[in-house]
């Protein structure tokens, strides 16, 4: 029977520290002879003797803030230099990780606030919102409606967001006060009942209502800024 150790990087790995992850050795007393001083400094173990299903649920508690400032370190080069492409990169493979991590311990997306409108997921024509997971759209497209995701967009509005989380990290390296989300379709106007959950979701969210609100709406230049100013800021 192999024997599994739960380590958690040190300060000593830099970017990596609070990182969790975990190993299988064939004993006890291999442990022992791999587990050296050099390693102590870099791993601390969390748990060991412990099952499969056990280590991989601390690997999965591994805080986000954690993940975010191993993307960070990944994306700077020795001489302090920040790649803004393999910064993006990273991001994406922290927001599967998140997502497969939350599905395998059951926990529903925390952009959930009990009203049915998350960070990401689709408007159907009448209004209603079908969530989904960052990067998910296609997965939630097919599973869901048995369709590719530009199948969707001629009907549906996809609504592409970055996490909160992942968002306020971006905000903070990039200088930008701002961050809006991205409602896709291919359809030539949205209906009134997608208009009013857009609208929901900038005022959830915080967010602005993308130009195609205001225009469909028909509000004037200056109608568009006064709601802009009073509802959306």
């Amino acid at each position: 029977m192999s024997y599994n150790v739960s380590f958690r990087y040190t300060a000593a790995a830099g970017g990596y520290q609070g990182i969790i992850t975990w190993t299988s050795f064939a004993s006890k007393k291999d442990f022992d002879e791999w587990y050296t001083e050099e390693r102590r400094a870099h791993q601390e173990v969390v748990e060991e003797g412990i099952s499969e299903e056990r280590a991989v649920e601390l690997t999965c508690s591994t805080p986000l803030k954690c993940r975010l400032a191993a993307a960070k370190q990944e994306a700077t080069y020795e001489d302090g230099t920040f790649d803004e492409a393999i910064f993006e990169m990273e991001l994406a493979n922290v927001a599967f990780v998140e997502q497969h991590d939350a599905n395998r311990l059951g926990i529903i997306n925390r952009g959930d606030s009990g009203d049915g409108i998350w960070e990401n997921g689709w408007i159907l024509p009448d209004g209603q919102f079908i969530n989904c997971g960052y990067l998910m759209h296609i997965r939630c497209a097919e599973d869901k409606f048995g369709k590719t995701e530009e199948e969707l967009e001629k009907t549906a509005v996809k609504v592409a967001c970055l996490p909160a989380s992942l968002r306020i990290e971006r905000m903070r390296e990039s200088g930008k006060k701002e961050y809006h989300p991205h409602f896709l379709t291919q359809r030539n106007r949205m209906t009134k009942a997608q208009l009013k959950t857009i609208e929901r979701y900038c005022v959830k969210h915080g967010f602005r209502p993308p130009s195609d609100y205001f225009i469909q709406q028909g509000l004037s230049y200056s109608q568009h800024l006064m709601v802009t100013l009073s509802s959306f800021s």
